[in-house]
């Protein structure tokens, strides 16, 4: 049975509003965990239904080498914002959001307006899942 990435955004919803910790540390640690996981709800239901759009990894490749030019994520963005339905360019913009606030979330140190910019990223994440699964 496979993985219904859908339960990323619920599990997201949960540790926003879990009020059983009472730690600001591991109230901060719920809100990071529900931003990656918010974030990775969507990019691997975006990513399926760009596959029956055409897409394959990489889609931006060096006209030399053939190599990969970006990481799997900036590459699935980038085929979306280049896609010619404005559907799958509002997409796009979203999922870059949301993977922008992820990378703060996962890597950095300080996350200014944390609580704030999580109930974004779910409401913009509610948003792409409404449009993929009418």
């Amino acid at each position: 049975m496979s993985f219904d990435w859908n339960n990323y955004l619920e599990l997201a919803k949960v540790l926003r509003d879990d009020s059983t910790v009472v730690t600001n540390n591991l109230t901060e640690a719920q809100q990071r965990s529900s931003v990656s996981r918010v974030y990775y709800s969507a990019y691997n239901l975006v990513l399926s239904h760009a596959k029956t759009l055409g897409y394959s990894f990489p889609y931006l490749r060096d006209s030399k080498t053939g190599k990969p030019l970006t990481g799997s994520h900036a590459d699935l963005i980038q085929f979306c914002k280049d896609h010619t339905d404005p559907v799958i360019n509002n997409i796009a913009r979203d999922l870059e959001s949301c993977r922008n606030s992820r990378v703060i979330a996962d890597y950095e140190d300080d996350f200014p307006e944390l609580n704030k910019k999580n109930k974004i990223a779910i409401k913009k994440v509610t948003r792409i899942l409404k449009v993929l699964n009418p």
